[in-house]
C-alpha cells in the first residue's frame, strides 16, 4: 500500500501543471488588450490573459456584412480601457461569457442600438427593436441581414471566432 501511495504521489508531482485560469464565474475589472470582433475580445486579468464573449448579443462575424464596422466600432470604445465584467460561464471556444461595463454603462444596449449587434436577451431587446425600426446599421442595408447564426451554420470563412 506504501508503494501506491509513494507511485500516485510521484505521478501527481510529475503531472504538468495547467497555467493559472480566470475562474468561470468573476466579477471585476480587466484591460482590454485586443479586440477579435463585435462581440469578443481579449483581456488582462491580474497578469493572465483570457478572451471575453458578450453575453446577450450577437454581432456579425468577420467576412460578414458589417463584421468589420462592429468590430472597428467595438476596437473605439473599449481597445486599453479598463472594463467591468460579470461571468457567469465559459462557452464552447473556452471564452468567458460576461456582461461587459465601460463607465458604468453596459455594452450590448450600446452596440445593439447603434444597429451593430442582434439583440437576444429582454434587456436589450428594445434597443434591438429601435434599431431595425431606424434603420441603424446593419439593419439600413438593402438586403434583409443574415444573423450570424445562421451564418455560421452555412459555414462561412471565418465564421465562429
Amino acid at each position: 500500500m506504501k508503494t501506491v501511495c509513494l507511485l500516485l504521489s510521484i505521478c501527481c508531482l510529475a503531472a504538468p501543471v495547467a497555467a493559472a485560469e480566470v475562474p468561470v464565474t468573476y466579477a471585476g475589472w480587466a484591460l482590454v488588450t485586443a479586440v477579435d470582433d463585435g462581440d469578443s475580445f481579449t483581456v488582462d486579468i491580474d497578469g493572465r490573459t483570457d478572451e471575453v464573449r458578450m453575453l446577450r448579443i450577437d454581432a456579425p462575424e468577420k467576412g460578414q456584412p458589417f463584421g468589420d464596422v462592429a468590430g472597428r466600432y467595438l476596437t473605439g470604445l473599449i481597445l486599453h480601457q479598463r472594463v467591468y465584467l460579470n461571468c457567469t460561464a465559459r462557452g464552447v471556444y473556452k471564452r468567458l461569457l460576461c456582461r461587459v461595463r465601460l463607465h458604468g454603462q453596459e455594452l450590448a444596449p450600446i452596440l445593439t442600438g447603434a444597429g451593430l449587434a442582434w439583440g437576444y436577451h429582454k434587456s436589450v431587446r428594445h434597443f434591438h427593436t429601435a434599431a431595425r425600426a431606424q434603420k441603424l446599421g446593419l439593419w439600413g442595408l438593402p438586403a434583409a441581414p443574415i444573423a450570424p447564426e445562421d451564418w455560421r451554420k452555412r459555414g462561412s470563412k471565418n465564421a465562429g471566432k
